[in-house]
Formats: structure tokens, C-alpha cells, sequence
């Protein structure tokens, strides 16, 4: 963590360079084993806590630069192992383990984030608990699709009011 806020200040150099003033970082996943060949070294540790402490002063290393960051990839691509580009991952956690694990760096950050990137991922677990006791099973809907997610879980039970992207 102690490395984030001059990594920030350094991609806000850079960017800043380019007029730019947006970066869509820092990345939020957990670094799951499972999730290696996709993420690769995008993560920033294998907890919460790690990748909570390390995008806050990645965070404050942009503002110093007027740099706006994107927390990505919501609700969590930690433990997918399909690349969300290509192919819909599934993340087979119940909504408890999700709330434990994958959510908690969003729910930490997202007062301070002015954007939040959602994935194209499938969280079952997550689907059926922001809609309990609905007679209808739950479409098979990326996240970046499902108003569940993004108006009940994203908006509304984590409370977050800045801009709300798709990844690619």
C-alpha cells in the first residue's frame, strides 16, 4: 500500500501529460488463485484489506493530480476464471461470502470514488438475495445488465451517487 500513492501520482503525471483526467483504475478484485491467468498482476492482494488500503492511496495519489480513478471491476471478478471479455464468468459465492470478500473494497471506497466500472460477470448468489422471495428465478443477466445489481445492490444497499460504467 505504501507504493499506491505514487503509483497514483505517477499514472496521473502521465496522464495528466495527455489532458486526460480520468483513470480507469484502481482494480478491486481479490487476487484469487483461481483468477491468475485472467487478472494476472492487475490485483492488489489476496483480501479486502489489502486491496482496500492499496486503491485508497492509489486514490489520493490521482486527486493530487486532479485525476478522477473508476473502481473495476464491480461486484467483483476475483474468483472468475473466464475472461470477461470474451465469455460471461460466473461467481459461484453465496451473498454472504460476496458481502465478506469481493464487495467489501467497494463498500470502503465508494464514497470516495467518482466512478465505479461494473463487469460482465453472473453472480447467482447475489441475483436471487437483492430480489428475496421472488417467485421468478433470476435471468442469467451480467451484472453490467441487471438493474438488481446495479439500482438495488450498486445504488441503492451501498449507496453509491457517482457514474455507474460498463467495462468493454
Amino acid at each position: 500500500a505504501g507504493l499506491g500513492e505514487e503509483m497514483g501520482r505517477i499514472a496521473g503525471r502521465e496522464l495528466d501529460a495527455f489532458s486526460l483526467n480520468v483513470d480507469f483504475a484502481p482494480v478491486l478484485d481479490l487476487g484469487a488463485p483461481e483468477s491468475r491467468k485472467i487478472l494476472g498482476s492487475r490485483t492488489a492482494g489476496e483480501t479486502p484489506e489489502e486491496v482496500a488500503r492499496f486503491a485508497q492511496s492509489f486514490l489520493k495519489g490521482l486527486a493530487e493530480l486532479g485525476i478522477a480513478g473508476c473502481g473495476k471491476h464491480f461486484p467483483g471478478l476475483g474468483s472468475g476464471q473466464k475472461d470477461s471479455h470474451k465469455e460471461l464468468p460466473s461467481i459461484e459465492k453465496e451473498e454472504r461470502e460476496m458481502w465478506q470478500e469481493d464487495l467489501q473494497p467497494f463498500l470502503r471506497l465508494a464514497s470516495q470514488l467518482p466512478i465505479i466500472m461494473v463487469a460482465h460477470v453472473y453472480c447467482p448468489g447475489l441475483e436471487s438475495a437483492v430480489a428475496p422471495g421472488s417467485e421468478k428465478a433470476p435471468e442469467r443477466l451480467p451484472a453490467t445488465l441487471s438493474s438488481r445489481i446495479v439500482s438495488d445492490l450498486l445504488k441503492g444497499r451501498l449507496g453509491f451517487q457517482g457514474l455507474v460504467l460498463s467495462d468493454d
